[in-house]
């Protein structure tokens, strides 16, 4: 019969000492995107289109509950659990 193996030690609590929780990140939120549910741990327009890929592209304009917010306010413009944002990216054609 092979040697019994010892239970594995249980689980530590964190020790009271242990670093804060990082202040950049923050748990998900959920949001509407263009009218559907999305969970996102951005915490302003402004990360929200980055991590999108949009926030550096020409010809994107972005609202937040229905107001539209300029370009250069992106970056200040908070995104609270529920918020609505609508995100338009212009096209060429015809």
């Amino acid at each position: 019969m092979p040697p019994a193996k010892p239970f594995p030690a249980p689980a530590q609590p964190p020790s009271p000492l242990a670093s804060p929780p990082d202040p950049a990140h923050r748990p998900p939120v959920r949001i509407l995107l263009n009218d559907e549910p999305r969970d996102t741990e951005a915490s302003t327009l402004g990360d929200l289109l980055a991590s999108l890929g949009l926030s550096a592209e020409a010809g994107v304009a972005a609202a937040v509950d229905g107001a539209v917010v300029p370009r250069s306010a992106w970056t200040s413009t908070p995104l609270a659990p529920g918020a609505s944002v609508l995100v338009i990216r212009a096209a060429q054609g015809g």
